[in-house]
């Protein structure tokens, strides 16, 4: 892999106030409102091509068929340029596309087309004419042969038997989740990488050779795609006012270079990126494939740049900006069950700033303030922007962030190098991958551009094993058998005794959910192969093999423990009041847990005020959250992946915490029926951190850092008028300060008064341009589920840092 050069060339006071005070362009606020006022639309473009390639090729191999697809595709699609569009490129003619990708999945899509305008979230218009053609052209020919219909097939029963405790994920769209090898593809390009693959078939071996020759398909097929922007581009210069025109061709010259090799300016480096996450989107429909550390590898061309008088830094906002506006151009289509579990049109573009080298010095340099300015100008959901701080950061830098979070976009989210790089390089990391460390999708943590993480496994619920602990094993909501017969809390002399049944439970589900998981990689491997990708991962060309069979240089994958909060919430409960004080009677906790609190809502009125509750640095309530984190995380030790890779585990719930709530019954910490449990995944259960942000920070700096080696995520809510003095925000400065030194992996903020986010819900139209971070992400409030709007309302607000 390329390394991402540290930068050194620390920027002068004066270069940075006059970033302070750019504003943005007419252009792009053209291109912004533009964008935002095209709807969504399902689109079949496609999957038609995919399925009359497949049609025409029934006697090839599965590789083949996909990479002829792909490169196909790449041909045919029809393309479009906005005229005043400095970085151009998308897999649909429109932007904000919902791309139907029948190799994944086409069952789910037939079952919920026609509610798509109108489902709960995550909704896509749909011309009438598309529910015909994908009935009679795409369905007839993919029922039974996608990855969803063949796991259906070779495995539903097991899914379906552990499904209210496990969520196994990647069954109906290919794995995404991964930080390519973005500074080798802009400094060679498609070409550059297609001369190597070229020279690598000449000596491989018989079993290797299909390999390499599906990467020269479609590395082909991406130097045409390329062209084919720049044949338009000089096509729409001919008829264009003058000042659109000099952008056209100026664009047509960046693509037809890059078309040929690497990048060597600023603009071509941007634009290089940018076709190359079209591309990885274009071969596999995948959520979160991120540039990683960004200011590190593009950093040598803007300096280049700046030192020869190229560009100036008003210049390189105004591509930045443009770039912003791309990564809110591709929105990802998922089946009514996943957008409850990924609200909001998650799509992942993880864009990190910051941190540090090996040698442990600052990396920040000018692109990173033009990043956050970025996010200041542009205020969309896309890219989810993601700060590393260390405890070197610069007073300037820990500044800049705290006034961007400021502004309430939920940006930058906060990742902390202190905790993280030792937590990677326990699960394996060498030294150098881990200080170079990015974040793909909302917060999971991955190596740069040698590593398929597969980082969202699976989402286990540690609320409902207990439930089914406290219960002989039978679900409180449905009344049958799901888990082990461990007794009753009736049955239970000890507390010892509960923590025996919940260990069992766990130890139940667990086996059955890795099975599920290597079915899952196995049934990948079948039907999803990817040249494309294989060949901007490290090791995959070296190796002469698909980054799905293992070609990766690292091969984890990333399952999530939900949710310790309520756990430890209901453990402290069931210690503390029934087998220490005695002051509840098991015999009646157990019947209002089995009747949801309808008739003893007054031992539920114990149970949430008389218990400690975790997020209020009380020790033993803490230790209880990080027991079954550990116990969880240990499970993994020594089991190796279908890939061959290790397991590992993340804290983190996205927008799961909802639906997975609703999977579960009354619980000992006071919980009704069907809520939401805690969000985040180290997040306390909102409301209930009642002791302000240092006693939530302690408690959760308890919860052992190094078992969210696949991302932990932590929720915090303050109010707008923090940051509106000076010592506001140097208060809450101080406190990110303090949150290095806690060792914490990760935190977030929403700014938001809670008057607003109700006027919101009662006025939709006039809050349209409201974000809002949700779990890992930001998401225009209005566009979430009530239930999901309602949750994020009752998260505890904090006053003052």
């Amino acid at each position: 892999m390329t390394p991402s050069p540290a930068a050194k060339f620390g920027p002068a006071p004066s270069a940075r106030e006059s970033i302070a005070a750019f504003e943005p362009t007419p252009r792009i606020l053209g291109l912004k409102e533009r964008m935002l006022a095209e709807p969504r639309y399902l689109s079949l473009e496609q999957a038609l091509i995919i399925t009359e390639v497949y049609q025409r090729n029934e006697g090839a191999s599965v590789p083949v068929k996909r990479a002829l697809a792909l490169a196909e595709a790449m041909r045919r699609l029809e393309i479009g340029i906005d005229p005043q569009e400095l970085i151009v490129g998308n897999r649909t003619h429109g932007v904000r596309a919902g791309v139907v990708f029948p190799e994944a999945g086409i069952s789910w899509i037939d079952r919920e087309i026609e509610g798509l305008p109108t489902r709960p979230q995550d909704k896509f218009n749909v011309h009438p004419e598309d529910v015909v053609a994908f009935r009679e052209k795409i369905l007839p020919y993919w029922k039974g042969k996608s990855l969803e219909d063949t796991l259906r097939a070779e495995f539903g029963p097991q899914l379906d038997a552990i499904a209210r405790v496990v969520k196994i994920n990647q069954k109906d769209h290919a794995q995404g989740h991964i930080c390519p090898d973005t500074a080798k593809w802009i400094a060679v390009g498609p070409a550059g990488l297609r001369r190597e693959a070229a020279a690598r078939l000449e000596t491989a071996p018989p079993e290797q050779r299909e390999f390499f020759e599906c990467v020269l398909t479609v590395l082909d097929a991406a130097c045409d795609f390329m062209r084919r922007y720049a044949a338009l581009a000089l096509a729409m210069a001919a008829d264009a006012a003058p000042a659109d025109a000099a952008n056209l061709r100026e664009v047509a010259r960046v693509c037809t270079k890059l078309s040929r090799g690497g990048a060597e300016t600023f603009r071509e480096a941007v634009q290089a990126l940018w076709f190359l996450f079209v591309l990885l989107h274009l071969e596999s429909n995948a959520s979160s494939f991120s540039p990683g550390r960004a200011d590190g590898y593009l950093w040598p061309y803007l300096e280049a740049d700046l030192r020869a008088g190229r560009l100036d830094l008003s210049g390189a906002l105004e591509l930045v900006d443009a770039l912003w506006l791309k990564f809110n151009q591709v929105v990802y289509l998922r089946n009514s069950h996943s957008a409850a579990f990924f609200a909001g049109f998650p799509i992942g573009f993880n864009v990190a700033l910051g941190g540090r080298d090996e040698q442990g010095n600052d990396c920040s340099n000018e692109l990173s303030y033009l990043f956050l300015k970025a996010q200041d100008h542009i205020r969309l959901p896309q890219p989810n922007l993601s700060a590393r701080l260390h405890e070197s950061t610069p007073d300037e830098m820990l500044d800049e962030c705290t006034r961007v979070i400021g502004l309430g976009t939920g940006m930058p989210q906060v990742f902390n190098d202190e905790s993280i790089i030792p937590a990677l390089e326990a699960q394996g990391i060498d030294h150098r991958d881990a200080v170079n460390y990015a974040i793909v999708g909302c917060v999971e943590l991955t190596t740069h551009g040698n590593n398929l993480g597969w980082s969202d496994a699976a989402m286990f619920n540690l609320v409902k094993a207990l439930e089914l602990a406290l219960n002989d094993g039978v679900c409180l909501q449905t009344g049958k058998q799901l888990g082990p017969r461990t007794g009753t809390l009736t049955d239970f002399a000890s507390y010892e005794d509960v923590e025996r049944a919940l260990a069992s439970q766990i130890d139940f589900f667990f086996e059955r959910m890795i099975a599920a998981c290597e079915k899952v990689e196995e049934i990948h491997q079948r039907v999803l192969p990817t040249a494309l990708l294989s060949s901007v991962i490290e090791d995959c060309l070296a190796r002469g093999l698909d980054v799905t069979r293992g070609g990766a240089h690292y091969n984890l994958s990333g399952i999530q423990a939900i949710q310790p909060a309520n756990v430890a919430d209901s453990l402290a409960a069931l210690k503390k009041l029934v087998f220490e004080d005695r002051t509840v009677a098991k015999d009646r906790l157990l019947a209002a847990l089995r009747t949801g609190f309808e008739k003893d809502g007054t031992l539920r009125q114990i149970l949430l005020n008389k218990a400690p509750k975790y997020g209020n640095d009380v020790e033993w309530v803490d230790r209880i959250a990080d027991k079954w984190v550990t116990y969880f995380a240990d499970k993994f030790k020594g089991r190796v992946n279908y890939r061959g890779g290790r397991y590992h585990t993340g804290l983190y719930t996205v927008s799961a915490h909802v639906p997975m709530g609703a999977n579960v019954g009354a619980t000992p910490d006071g919980r009704l029926p069907g809520s939401p449990l805690a969000d985040g995944g180290m997040s306390a259960v909102y409301g209930r951190d009642r002791r302000g942000p240092t006693a939530l920070l302690t408690s959760v700096s308890r919860v052992r850092s190094q078992h969210g080696s696949n991302g932990t995520l932590l929720n915090m809510k303050f109010l707008p008028k923090q940051f509106m003095t000076r010592d506001g925000a140097k208060a809450f400065s101080s406190m990110l300060r303090g949150f290095v030194q806690l060792r914490i992996n990760h935190v977030q903020f929403n700014v938001v008064r809670k008057e607003d986010l109700l006027a919101a819900q009662k006025n939709p139209d006039a809050y349209r341009n409201l974000t809002i971070r949700v779990a890992g992400y930001t998401a225009y409030f209005t566009e979430l589920a009530a239930d999901l709007q309602n949750e994020i309302i009752a998260r505890t607000c904090f006053e003052d840092a």
